[in-house]
Order: C-alpha cells, then sequence, then structure tokens
C-alpha cells in the first residue's frame, strides 16, 4: 500500500505540471464563435488542430480564424497570412530601374567662326585668313538618361558652312558625330542651369575629317513632365586631322594642324520616355 501511494502521488504530480505546461487557449473564429481547449498542432497559413472536452479533435482551417489566445495572460493575435509577402527588395530594384530612361533631344544649331583660321599661314604679305565661316543646321542625340538629371548620348548632325574667308574656301556642309554628355542640376524645378559637354569627330565634303570638341552652358525649361526646352551659348573646336580623312595627302600638305573656333547657340526640345 506504501508503494501504491507513492505511485498516485507521483502521478497527480505529472499531471498538474503537464496542464501547467499546455494552458487552455482560445480560438474567436470570423463568424464570431469561441472555441476553448487546448492547440496539440498548429500549422501556420493552413489550420489549426484544437482538443475540447471529451478529447475531441477539432481542426479549424486559417480562413476561419480571426484571432487566437494562447492563455489567459496573452495577447490575442492573428493568424499569419496564408499568402508569403512580397520582398521588399524588388520594391526598390523596380523603382531604382525607373531612375533610368530613354531621352532624344533635337536641336537647331547655329555658329559664327571666331578668330582666325590658325595653323594656316598665307605668308608674310597675306597673313592668316580670318575664319569668317558661318553655319547652320540641325543636331538630335538620343540616350539614356538619370533622375531628370544626367544625359549620356550619341549625336549626329548636318551643318550647312558658308566659307572661311573671302576667297570661299567653303566646304558645303559637315556632319558631326559625338558622344554628348549633358547635366542638369535642378532637376525637381521647373527652370534649371544646363551644361553641355561633347567631344567626336566631323566630316566635311570632300570627306576630311576633324577631331571636333563642343562645350555649352544655358538653361532647361520643363513645360510638360515628359518635355523640356533647352537654349545653349555654345564653343565649337574644330582640329583638321589627316588620321580621320580619306584625302591624306591633301591634308599632309595644306590642313594639317588646321583648326578653327565657332561661338554659337542651340535651341532645341528633349523628350522622355
Amino acid at each position: 500500500m506504501k508503494h501504491l501511494g507513492i505511485l498516485l502521488l507521483c502521478w497527480s504530480i505529472s499531471v498538474c505540471c503537464w496542464c501547467q505546461t499546455t494552458p487552455t487557449s482560445k480560438i474567436i473564429l470570423k463568424n464570431k464563435d469561441i472555441l476553448t481547449g487546448q492547440i496539440i498542432e498548429m500549422k501556420p497559413g493552413e489550420y489549426v488542430k484544437l482538443e475540447i472536452v471529451g478529447k475531441n479533435v477539432l481542426t479549424i482551417p486559417y480562413t476561419e480564424i480571426a484571432q487566437i489566445i494562447l492563455d489567459a495572460s496573452a495577447e490575442a493575435t492573428e493568424p499569419e497570412p496564408t499568402q508569403p509577402r512580397k520582398a521588399t527588395t524588388s520594391n526598390k530594384e523596380k523603382t531604382a530601374l525607373k531612375n533610368f530612361y530613354f531621352e532624344t533631344i533635337n536641336e537647331v544649331s547655329l555658329g559664327l567662326g571666331m578668330g582666325k583660321v590658325y595653323g594656316f599661314d598665307m605668308g608674310p604679305f597675306g597673313g592668316q585668313l580670318v575664319n569668317q565661316d558661318t553655319y547652320g543646321g540641325f543636331y538630335t542625340v538620343n540616350g539614356v538618361g538619370y533622375k531628370k538629371m544626367l544625359f549620356a548620348g550619341i549625336g549626329i548632325g548636318i551643318l550647312g558652312h558658308s566659307g572661311y574667308s573671302d576667297d570661299n574656301n567653303d566646304f558645303g556642309y559637315s556632319l558631326p558625330f559625338t558622344l554628348d554628355l549633358r547635366y542638369r542640376p535642378l532637376p525637381t524645378k521647373q527652370f534649371s542651369p544646363l551644361v553641355m559637354i561633347g567631344t567626336g569627330m566631323s566630316y566635311y565634303e570632300g570627306s576630311i575629317g576633324t577631331f571636333t570638341m563642343l562645350s555649352g552652358l544655358g538653361l532647361s525649361i520643363r513645360f510638360q513632365e515628359r518635355f523640356d526646352a533647352q537654349l545653349l551659348l555654345t564653343h565649337h573646336y574644330d582640329r583638321f586631322s589627316p588620321q580621320l580623312s580619306v584625302e591624306n595627302g591633301i591634308l599632309e600638305d595644306v590642313f594639317n594642324g588646321v583648326y578653327v573656333n565657332y561661338g554659337g547657340a542651340r535651341i532645341g526640345i528633349s523628350y522622355r520616355l
């Protein structure tokens, strides 16, 4: 009898401990019903198994659960969503891609010869030719913009020339090919300064090539979300080069090292896709 009493005491203690470690829980359903029992299995996002009075086990889908109260001291918790949340990194990547866009700029370009035709001397009595050449034409550049602030593109144009001097040393036309970089320091404002730098080559009538450099400073005016008007005061530099020309023999004797400068203006419109 003594041993039987000890066994009964141990069994009672173990039952009490089990009851303390498995508290009574409440599940509030979306239809306002309340179920009370012990949660014996929980699979987040799918179901909860609740043991109620009489050892009966109910399997409750997560879609029917409004709140879960684990015990008297616990706060009500919402069931975990059945669908996993989208990763925030994908949203950041999409936002970063939206900062880049295609942009096209189309301008009317005008230029007036400055100084002399440097590197070309007509002798002690003739001196150097005065650069009386003027040009006018069309220029377009297409490339990639970033945050309405930076732009990089490839430009091409066609310019008609009047001639370098009274002797009408006229090449007729030139075709500039340039890498064009532009910067708008105030991208969110309607009015912003605009800086332009370009470099590349030009081909004059007769396949005579020059190294070309462009620079400009002006104003960008936003009149619609995708459209900007642009006005630039520019400097245009051309240095003739036999390496860029087809008729090398002529250039080596006459045009090698000759360079000219122009001051001018560009007026145009940019469009962002």
